[in-house]
């Protein structure tokens, strides 16, 4: 069975130059590769995941980095999973790395449709060196579909300026029209059932002394969305809809909360409760049974209303307890830092151009037929 492996052993201050340049006496050429369209399966949530890391690899002294370019390289990383990596340039290219940020779910479609991805995922694999995902639990349910190539988790990169501030605190609660004083519970998403806020305003009616801001993440105000009680069904008062921030605005909106609360089951491509982390807010998320969270950290957790209403009642009433998870969630988020995380894919990088990424043994029969053995 193949196995999901960590970068966790391999130390973020590589020493120069790199193994690749020792071998062949020259920059290891890398493409970034973007698997445009609409059968790039997972190409825009692969960008949110390491995007930003591209820029802080530019000058790096041991490569050279091309973005969607033609041309031979030793190495190209695909953004996403599309068409592209079977049928275009890859061919120009010595060793393959495949991203896929979450592994083939269920869907409307049933599962025909998961299949037929699962189906997919394994002969792209035949073709690349390793996949890389964000979360553990990621590589994990990847990697038990038994795919020719290994499995690496690599965790999402936060976009800088998410940091914990007094000034952004400020910032933020003049930007929500808020005084200092007042706690405040942020939720963050789609004003949408899927989004769970109905059981956000469950939350906020239980907890009647904090107030509750549920933000959109796509600019705008709260004129500009439909009214918060036909998704939360007449909310209670101390529940807002805030309206819509931009990224740069959202450092200063997460910083201006006291906790963030993250009512929705879908965690995958956990983006925005990991930045709200990064910015130093104590996190509530919830649980499924048989479920595992993305990250394998100490989370505050619950199943259901009221264990997450008991959960945030934890971190509003003892600041001693507010400033422990506050603590746990810098914690987290410093492998999620840009520096760190270009780091590790230089370190996989530089491994794969080198070949010595070792293929896990082939035992699945649908490997074994995508494989040609």
């Amino acid at each position: 069975m193949a196995t999901a492996i960590s970068l966790e052993a391999l130390s973020p201050s590589e020493p120069e130059p790199l193994a690749f340049r020792r071998r062949f006496g020259r920059k290891l050429v890398l493409n970034i590769l973007d698997d445009a369209g609409v059968a790039g399966i997972g190409t825009p949530e692969a960008l949110a995941a390491f995007g930003d890391c591209f820029a802080a690899l530019d000058g790096h002294p041991d490569l050279t980095l091309r973005r969607n370019g033609g041309g031979p390289a030793d190495l190209a990383h695909f953004m996403g999973w599309g068409p592209a990596f079977l049928y275009g340039p890859t061919r120009k290219a010595s060793r393959r790395i495949l991203t896929i940020p979450r592994p083939p779910a269920s869907s409307a479609a049933g599962a025909l449709a998961r299949s037929a991805a699962e189906a997919w995922l394994l002969a792209a694999a035949t073709r690349a060196d390793a996949i890389v995902t964000p979360t553990p639990g990621a590589a994990r349910r990847i990697a038990g579909l038994e795919p020719a190539a290994p499995v690496w988790t690599i965790p999402m990169a936060v976009p800088d300026g998410f940091t914990p501030s007094p000034g952004l605190r400020r910032r933020g609660r003049a930007l929500l029209g808020i005084e200092e004083g007042s706690p405040i519970v942020l939720g963050a998403g789609g004003l949408s059932p899927e989004d769970r806020i109905d059981d956000f305003a469950a939350v906020a009616r239980a907890r009647p002394s904090a107030l509750f801001l549920w933000i959109g993440l796509a600019g705008g105000g709260p004129e500009d969305g439909p009214a918060i009680d036909a998704f939360a069904g007449g909310g209670p008062p101390n529940l807002r809809f805030a309206g819509g921030f931009s990224e740069s605005e959202l450092p200063a909106v997460f910083n201006a909360a006291d906790a963030f609360l993250h009512p929705a089951p879908r965690m995958d491509a956990p983006g925005i409760p990991l930045r709200a982390a990064a910015c130093g807010l104590p996190l509530a998320v919830r649980e499924l049974p048989g479920r595992p969270l993305p990250w394998d950290a100490e989370l505050l957790g619950g199943a259901d209303v009221p264990a997450l209403a008991r959960a945030i009642g934890r971190l509003l009433d003892s600041e001693p307890e507010r400033a422990r998870w506050a603590a746990l969630s810098r914690r987290l988020a410093e492998p999620h830092r840009i520096a760190a995380v270009a780091k590790r894919l230089v370190a996989l990088y530089d491994l794969a151009a080198c070949g010595e990424l070792a293929r896990p043994p082939r035992t699945n029969k649908r490997t074994r037929r995508f494989a040609g053995g």
